[in-house]
Formats: C-alpha cells, sequence, structure tokens
C-alpha cells in the first residue's frame, strides 16, 4: 500500500473517531412563550434553529426538559387541564406521543431520568400528590415517590445520596431518604419562589428564585442559607454549567436571554444567548450536535489525499 493511500486512510480515520468520541453538545430550550423547543451551539450560543416546532403534540408552555436514556427528548407541558410529559425524537424532534400515563398532572414541571426512571415534578399547590412522581420507561404510573407538601419543581439526587426537592410555595428546600423517598427535614427558608436545583461543586445546593430572581446557595448540611450568589438576575429559570466547567448558565425569563455568570464568584460575566425567537426560558439542557455523515468523513479525507498529492508535485 503506498503512503499516500496509507495517509487517505488515517485522515478518514481520524475524522471519524473525532466525530465519534469528541461530538460537541448543543444546548436544549425549552421557549415556554412560543411553545416550542429552540437549539443553539453549545460552545458559542449561537442560533440553530427550532428542534421541537411550535405546538407539536400540543406542547404548551413547555417547561422541564431532559434527553433520556433510549436517547429521546422528554418535554413537560405545562398546560392547565392537558398538562403531561411529551416524548420527541433525539434526532428530528418529531413527535412521538404523549408520555406519561397512570397520573394526571395538573401542572407537570421539571424532569430528571435515573437509570430507567423518569422524575417528574408536579407544580400545583393543591391535592395529595404534590412532589415528585416516578415513571418507568414505558411512561406507567410508580407512584409519588416525595411529597413536598406543597407544589414542586427542582429536584436531585445528591452527592451524600440524599434526594432534594423544591417547595416551590414554600421558599424551602426539603430533604428527602434516597432510597424510600420518605422525609427527613427541611431548610431554611428562602427568599421567594423556588425553582430549578443544582448542587455545586462544593456540595452545597443552588436554587433559583423567581421573584426576587436570585440564585441562593444553601448549605447541604446545616440547611442554612450561605447567601445570595446571584443577586441580581430578574425572574432567574434554570441552571447549567458549561461545558468548560468555568461559568454558569441562568436564563432570564423576562429577559429573554441565558446569561453566563461566574461558577465561583456569581459575577455576571455575558449574554450568552438570545435570539432566535426565544421568547420566556424555562429551563435547558445539552444534547447531541451533528456528527459528520460517513460521506463527510471520506470527503475530509480525500480532501487530504489531494493537499498531500498537490504537495508532492510542487
Amino acid at each position: 500500500m503506498n503512503r499516500i493511500l496509507k495517509l487517505t486512510i488515517a485522515a478518514i480515520g481520524i475524522t471519524s473517531s473525532v466525530g465519534a468520541i469528541a461530538a460537541p453538545q448543543d444546548i436544549y430550550v425549552s421557549s415556554s412563550g412560543t411553545n416550542s423547543v429552540k437549539r443553539y451551539d453549545g460552545l458559542t450560543g449561537a442560533y440553530i434553529g427550532d428542534f421541537v416546532s411550535a405546538s407539536s403534540g400540543g406542547l404548551n408552555n413547555p417547561q422541564g426538559i431532559i434527553f433520556g436514556p433510549d436517547g429521546n427528548l422528554y418535554v413537560s407541558s405545562f398546560a392547565f387541564g392537558n398538562s403531561t410529559v411529551k416524548k420527541y425524537d433525539g434526532t428530528t424532534g418529531a413527535y412521538l406521543g404523549d408520555f406519561t400515563t397512570g397520573y394526571t398532572f395538573t401542572f407537570a414541571a421539571d424532569l430528571s431520568w435515573v437509570g430507567n426512571t423518569l422524575y417528574a415534578a408536579e407544580f400545583s399547590n393543591s391535592g395529595a400528590q404534590r412532589g415528585i412522581h416516578r415513571f418507568d420507561m414505558s411512561g406507567n404510573h410508580l407512584g409519588l415517590f416525595a411529597n413536598t407538601g406543597s407544589g414542586s419543581d427542582g429536584h436531585l439526587f445528591a452527592s451524600d445520596g440524599f434526594f432534594y426537592a423544591v417547595a416551590s410555595q414554600e421558599g424551602r428546600i426539603k430533604k428527602f431518604d434516597g432510597t424510600t423517598g420518605a422525609f427527613i427535614s427541611a431548610f431554611q427558608v428562602g427568599a421567594g419562589l423556588m425553582l430549578d436545583l443544582r448542587q455545586g461543586a462544593n456540595g452545597n445546593l443552588f436554587v433559583n428564585t423567581f421573584s426576587p430572581g436570585r440564585v441562593q446557595e444553601f448549605d447541604i448540611t446545616t440547611g442554612n442559607l450561605v447567601g445570595n450568589f446571584i443577586s441580581i438576575a430578574p425572574n432567574t429559570q434554570g441552571q447549567l454549567e458549561t461545558l468548560d466547567g468555568n461559568s454558569l448558565l441562568v436564563g432570564s425569563y423576562n429577559g429573554n436571554t441565558i446569561n453566563k455568570y461566574n461558577i465561583t464568584t456569581g459575577a455576571f460575566e455575558s449574554t450568552f444567548i438570545s435570539g432566535g425567537g426565544l421568547i420566556a426560558p424555562n429551563n435547558f439542557t445539552y444534547g447531541p450536535a451533528p456528527v459528520p455523515e460517513p460521506a463527510t468523513c471520506v470527503a475530509l479525507g480525500l480532501g487530504a489525499l489531494v493537499a498531500l498529492r498537490r504537495k508532492r508535485t510542487k
């Protein structure tokens, strides 16, 4: 096999492996004001397009958004009287059907997957089913896992093995047994309507308060308020670390933007996402970016071959 052919094959192999191993991540945003899911470049924040078109499958006021273990996208539709979790093709954004059965949400909110189990928040402040519900991979209701006592939204399993969820209208975080979902304790009351929840690198919990717009930090051991991590952020919704781990993305619901803050100090850095018709961003998550097709990789390899041949003929 001649040297040029070897180099061409190597070039094709390199471009293929880069696409498979180092595929970039895009950001998928619930645009509640347009009833759609918008897609942005995860590194630059540039608008790519609408991934789920407006009102697809009856999507109305989208809230929680996450990719499942099957690679598909799950979005909670907040509309009163028709609230559910909807499923969309993870590659095309096509509507695949309403996912959850066996429980009728009043207001479906934040979503998370743990293994093959979907955890979905009920935001309604009435009834006995206030809290975090579980569903299997087929969408069957597995029951109420954590009763927050009032409508809930952000929730997570923390590094200490316990489960935490916000009691939104109470303005506090609650702690539950990570296996049984039994209530353990409630944190100190924070400021305003609590929404999204994140665990920081220091182990503490960071929560969005919609009004007044802040991100507050709570000591995960004592439950006490540490302070305002971000003090001036009108109507905050969503928290997501940047791909480099140096910044925190926080949505501005009324500002129609997603802003970047220093992940250590909370200082404002820049507006990261805007435009593309984004209105009232709610939650956002990372998901797959397009990977070059095999034909593209071959074209890149052939380009390398042409370059090598030109170099040799000079």
